[in-house]
């Protein structure tokens, strides 16, 4: 005869109709530890206000929790120490109807994201403790308005990003202890200050915002001071508003570890604006005394070869005179310096347009043209170069015109700028 195994991947149950607490922690017999996912069904839980499945082993999270009849209240969900490292889909079908939940103790790791809890409108606590969580991306709660405490305690943090805690105006508590932080950004103590004096505002009882950072790897030094400053302000009650309860704070400062109490904090930020200030000084001044030095090493240098740099001035000067008057000499030899190749219909065209602009003065070039059509008596009174051209290469060119050379056959291209055909 065929056995039969009961299927333990579902299991329903019936609440009694006053049931309120359900504990369902370390349920699975030994011989079911770690099972990869599970389905509770839950029947008849109008009343239930705290279910608790911890330590089952379980690794999968999709949708596992099935509520056939909503809960009059919100409940807490405690899925803590499990071995959690996926959540496909959800948590549960009614994810509006959990108000805290408690995933302490897992392997979410990365799976924290922007929409894991987008369904949890009504969440007001949220345990992620022990995740080995390493980064956030600043959108994770944009969705829960209503959360009161962030538990991001146990992780491996080094970094809170801007907007965490963005418009979470309802914050009572957010514990970042036992993480790798150094210090927080301006912009996240900035956030946190806004959201304590809009709980001031709105909650005239004296409830305010607490945030921990007990057991970081705090560091005293120039690019934390700002930090400090902001710590120290807000470690007693500043017009109703404390943050941080910092007496057993401590941070790293030159090698040593210092604790903050009493004033120890005030010594620590005095002797952090003293030394910051020295770098800072050093830090302008090397620049600057690099800069004096090398103008000082120029004018020494100036100063020993003066005759050697007025020699070259007047050397180079003379040259160029002397090349000048070379120039002018050779274009003295000849009467012109190029002559025009055109078709007998472009007369009028090359007479009235081409040459005018050409030779002319202000945007013209100076060179003195021919004006007729090749002519071997021209050699004597010609300077070794021709032009040729058309007027519709021109018209279409505009200012691009070819040059060849008599003597070497090479061709050369000049351009006009100021040339319009």
């Amino acid at each position: 005869m065929e056995t039969v195994l009961p299927d333990m991947t579902k299991l329903e149950f019936v609440a009694p109709p006053v049931l309120e607490r359900l504990n369902l922690s370390g349920s699975l017999s030994v011989e079911f530890e770690g099972l990869v996912t599970i389905t509770v069904i839950l029947h008849k839980t109008k009343n239930l206000r705290y279910l608790d499945y911890s330590r089952n082993g379980l690794h999968v999270l999709g949708h596992s929790f099935h509520f056939t009849d909503a809960s009059q209240h919100l409940i807490t969900l405690d899925l803590s120490y499990n071995d959690i490292s996926s959540i496909i889909g959800g948590v549960a079908n009614r994810e509006d109807t959990i108000g805290a939940l408690n995933l302490r103790g897992n392997r979410l790791g990365q799976l924290v994201m922007k929409n894991t809890f987008t369904n949890f409108v009504n969440l007001t606590s949220l345990h992620l403790s022990d995740n080995v969580i390493t980064f956030l991306t600043g959108d994770e709660f944009e969705k829960n308005n209503y959360l009161e405490v962030i538990d991001l305690g146990g992780n491996a943090l080094r970094d809170i990003p801007d907007g965490l805690f963005n418009k979470l105006y309802h914050l009572r508590m957010v514990d970042l202890s036992s993480n790798v932080i150094s210090q927080l950004r301006p912009t996240t103590t900035t956030e946190l200050e806004d959201i304590a004096n809009k709980i001031i505002e709105l909650d005239k009882g004296g409830r305010t915002l607490n945030v921990s950072l007990i057991g970081n790897p705090l560091e005293c030094k120039c690019e934390t001071r700002e930090f400090l400053k902001w710590t120290n302000k807000h470690r007693a009650f500043t017009k109703g508003i404390r943050l941080l309860q910092v007496e057993s704070y401590s941070c790293w400062y030159q090698g040593e570890l210092l604790t903050w109490e009493h004033s120890e904090l005030d010594a620590i930020i005095s002797r952090l604006d003293l030394e910051c200030t020295l770098k800072l000084a050093v830090a302008i001044s090397l620049p600057c005394a690099f800069v004096l030095a090398l103008i000082v090493a120029c004018a020494v240098w100036c100063k020993r070869h003066k005759w050697d740099i007025k020699f070259w001035f007047l050397n180079t000067m003379s040259k160029r005179k002397q090349m000048r008057e070379e120039e002018t000499e050779r274009r003295s030899q000849f009467k012109h310096d190029a002559f025009v190749a055109y078709h007998v219909n472009d007369v009028m065209w090359v007479k009235n347009t081409l040459l005018p602009k050409i030779e002319g003065g202000g945007g013209g070039t100076g060179i003195r043209f021919v004006n007729n059509t090749v002519n071997s008596g021209l050699g004597r009174t010609l300077r070794k170069t021709f032009f040729k051209a058309s007027s519709i290469a021109a018209r279409l060119s505009c200012c691009s015109l070819d040059i060849s050379s008599r003597a070497t056959g090479a061709t050369l291209k000049r351009r006009w700028p100021g040339f319009r055909a």
